[in-house]
Formats: structure tokens, sequence, C-alpha cells
């Protein structure tokens, strides 16, 4: 059976290429390890692993074995990141809708109102449980083998594994991929207990709703946990010595904007300020600051403290060294464009590697490694990854900001569109939000997107097609688009 592979830059990038690739003749060659105890290793089972060991059967490889520590398949993704932070995001405004009043002036009445803690944290829990079991399923079910242990480099082909029942395993392949993911960055001098002084983990299972919750960091992870907890009663601080919240990739303007709209719905922004050190004192935590402009020294207080100052790749326990595998000054592994290592026969993927730390990136790059692994030239460009902050509204970006195309010199015009003038949103009561486009002034390419709604983090991917394929804003605004829907936006902006 011949099959016509026929990929633009949408997913993999196939440098407009067209690959015929005989899928039974790759089994055979894949048959013929039978002595082999696998043609692929991947060490980590998040995004990347996943994925790519998903996409290492689809191709044909017979042996595919996935090795991680944790008992349950999803990594941090699935475990205590993306999923049940988003789970907690999704409660929590349930809750605030209904204390603030929005379901009544819609006719549905509540009274008796009452937020039970356990039973949101156990429904979350569940969430998770049930995905990470259809993902452990899925893997199974395509003959993949999941060792869980601890997972060590022990030779060229070799990796050394402690079980969790306290034996050795040896895992030898053709071709291992590592695929770690990355920790929190830990902050010198301050120690988390996960009760008063959380990560972004323990941030995800608190028992009680604290009274007061200082965020120290203005990230994706310090600003979702901070709108979370605010909508289910807590006064949130966050404290950060950068000037705006958010991304570096997403528009400043934009940002001033969100940020603006985050202040009205009670959260606090303690910008240009610097963590000196935090400590507990029985059930309330001290937290010493230094404005970075003035030097001015403060202490404030707090119930929970969240350290949220960004994740680092984590390669702990893993031996690089043995097999000569490259770090560079911050800790990821160097590989090139097919995602090799300094070593040939290694491959890294996803937050262990240079990037945006994305689930999205990370899975495309397990099967984007794989496909290269296996003779298919591919890629794809990290400009063309959406970037999402999930809090009520989102803000979600794709491409330039109009900073980078100020300092690279490159022409461009500006559109702004306010959800106003959305007819979807008024319906929904609720338009918050904006949309600002930059685009080429001469050939009219759209250049970036960045988009505040309740539902930015959907309507982002019709700029991201744009963006991927080249379709100029004169195309987008001559599109139908169905009415009324918030993905309209784009034709009020682009169709005058």
């Amino acid at each position: 059976m011949k099959i016509l592979f026929v990929f633009n830059s949408l997913n993999r990038r196939y440098c407009g290429q067209i690959f015929r690739y005989d899928i039974k003749s790759f089994r055979r060659q894949y048959s013929k390890n039978e002595d082999r105890v696998a043609d692929l290793a991947i060490i980590g089972i998040g995004p990347g692993g996943l994925y790519g060991a998903l996409r290492a059967k689809e191709i044909g490889m017979k042996h595919v074995v996935v090795i991680d520590k944790l008992p349950t398949v999803g990594g941090t993704c699935i475990n205590n990141g993306c999923i049940p932070s988003k789970c907690l995001i999704k409660f929590s405004y349930n809750y605030h809708q209904v204390k603030s009043g929005v379901f009544a002036s819609q006719g549905v009445v509540t009274s008796g109102l009452k937020l039970d803690l356990i039973k949101l944290m156990s429904s979350k829990s569940k969430i998770v449980a049930n995905l990470s079991d259809h993902m452990t399923s899925i893997l199974k079910t395509s003959g993949i083998d999941i060792v869980r242990g601890t997972a060590k480099i022990s030779g060229c082909n070799k990796i050394t594994v402690e079980t969790d029942d306290g034996k050795r395993r040896v895992v030898e392949a053709d071709n291992i991929i590592i695929a770690t993911g990355a920790t929190n960055r830990p902050f010198p001098g301050i120690e988390i207990d996960e009760e008063r002084i959380v990560s972004t983990a323990g941030v995800l299972n608190l028992k009680t709703v604290p009274k007061r919750l200082t965020v120290v960091g203005a990230g994706i992870s310090a600003i979702e946990m901070g709108s979370a907890w605010c909508h289910l009663g807590s006064q949130v601080t966050i404290v950060s010595n950068d000037s705006l919240i958010g991304a570096f990739k997403i528009d400043e303007e934009v940002r001033s904007k969100y940020q603006k709209i985050l202040e009205d719905q009670g959260m606090k922004f303690v910008m240009d300020t610097k963590i000196l050190g935090a400590k507990r004192s029985g059930n309330v935590v001290k937290v010493q600051t230094e404005d970075v402009r003035g030097g001015k020294k403060k202490e404030m207080e707090c119930d929970v403290l969240l350290i949220a100052v960004g994740r680092i790749p984590y390669t702990e326990g893993l031996d690089l060294e043995r097999v000569a595998i490259k770090t560079n000054k911050n800790g990821y592994i160097q590989v090139h464009p097919n995602y090799q290592t300094s070593t040939p026969n290694f491959y890294a993927v996803g937050d262990v590697t240079p990037g945006p730390m994305t689930a999205h990136k990370a899975s495309e790059d397990g099967m984007t490694c794989v496909d290269n692994l296996c003779g298919i030239s591919a890629h794809f460009d990290w400009i063309n990854i959406p970037l999402v902050i999930y809090t009520h509204p989102e803000i979600a970006s794709i491409g330039k900001t109009e900073e980078e195309l100020q300092e690279e010199g490159i022409p461009y015009e500006v559109k702004w569109c306010t959800f106003n003038e959305n007819a979807r949103a008024r319906t929904d009561l609720d338009t918050t939000g904006c949309i600002k486009a930059l685009f080429c002034p001469h050939t009219k390419m759209v250049l970036g997107t960045h988009i505040i709604s309740q539902h930015a983090g959907e309507i982002i991917h019709e700029a991201l097609i744009a963006h991927q394929f080249g379709i100029t804003a004169p195309q987008i605004g001559r599109m139908v688009h169905a009415h009324p829907t918030y993905a309209k936006i784009y034709k009020t902006i682009y169709g005058r």
C-alpha cells in the first residue's frame, strides 16, 4: 500500500515537498529487529512523549517503549498543569457568575449559594483521572509498552529503569527520545511546603480558599491561578519585577488593556517590585519586597504565597554526560533541526529543548521528531505557535507584536475592533475584549493577531491559518462567517 503524503505547514511543514512512503516496507524493516527490546524508547509520557510514541506506531514501528516515573500518563499537562488548572478556572468562574448576579440578571435566580471546595476539587480530580486513563488505554491499544520507574541513560542504546516495584530493568533501543519536560523554577531562599507557600502544582489542591493570596510572578500560570482563586473569593495580589503582566509574545498595548480588565475584577498588581524573601510565621506568610525603581522596602502578609516564576528543563538523574549529550547554559538540551542531540541516536523534544513551553509545541515536537527519525523531512515554525492565557476573558496571540515589528523595521498597519461590535458577544452579555490586527500595508499579509475575549483561545486559530498559509487580510474579510459567532470579528475588522 502506497500512501501519498502532501502536507503543508499547518501541522508539520514538509518543506513544500511530496513524499511517497511505503508503509508495508517500513513495517518489514522494523519487524526484522525481533531481538531488540525496542525500535524506539521514549523517556517521559507527557505531550511530547505521548504523541511521539503514537506517531511511531502509526508509521509502523513494531516495538515502542515509553518510560515515566509518574504512576499516571500525561506528564505535567494532564496531572498538575494544563488540565486541572483549566478545570479550576472553569469551576471558579461558574461560582463567580452566580455570586456576582450575572445569572440573576438573566432570570436564573438562585438562593442559598454555597461553595463546596471539596466537591469542586473532587470533580477536578475525576476529570484528570479519566483523561489519564483514556490516554493509557490508547497507548496500550496501540501496542506501546509502558514502563513505570525512574530512567537513567546507561549506554549508547541503553536505559536503566529503577521500576516502581524495586526491580531494575534495562531497555535497549535503536533510538531514544528524551521528553522529560520541565519543572518549577525554584525561588532562592524561599522554601515551598505546599501548604502556605505553594508551587503551581500545590495551588491546584488547596483545602480552603485563602483570604489573602499573594502570587510571585506575572506569567501565564501566575495570572491563571490568581484569576481562579480571585473568582472563588480570595484577595489576590500579583507581585512582579516586570512592568507588565503576561507573556512577552503578547502585544504590550493589549497586555495593558488585559491587566486593566483583571484589576476591575478585583485583582491587585504590584509591578516593578522585587521579592527579597518570604517566611512562614504560623498560618501567615510574611513577604519582603523592594521597589526596583526607588529602592523602597516593604513587608506584606498573606495566608498563602504562590511561587510562579517560570519553569526550567528537567533532566535530573538522566546522566546525560555518560553519552555526551550537550546542554546550553540554561540547561536545555541542544538539538539539531531534526531534534537529534549531540549524540546520534538520541533525540529530545518538548520543554526540555529551547522554545515555547507549551503542551501543543511539545506534542508537535514529538510527532515531527519521529517523522524525521523515519526519513520524512519535517519541521514547523515556532512563530506559528499560538499562545493563550485561559482566564475570563482569555487572551491569545499569534505572530509578531507591534514592538517586534518596530524593532525589526518591518512596515505595518494596525486595526482595532472591540467585541462591543460583535452580535454574539452581545447575546452572551459579555462584550469585554478586543482584537488588534497587524498586517503589511503593501501585501496585506497578516503579521500579528492579539485577542482579548472569553473565546480568544478558540478564535485565534483562524488567524493561525492566515499566518501559516499566507492568507491576506482582504481574503479573510471576504470569507463568509456564520452569524452570530465570535469568529465573525475577523470579518468586522478585515472586511472594512
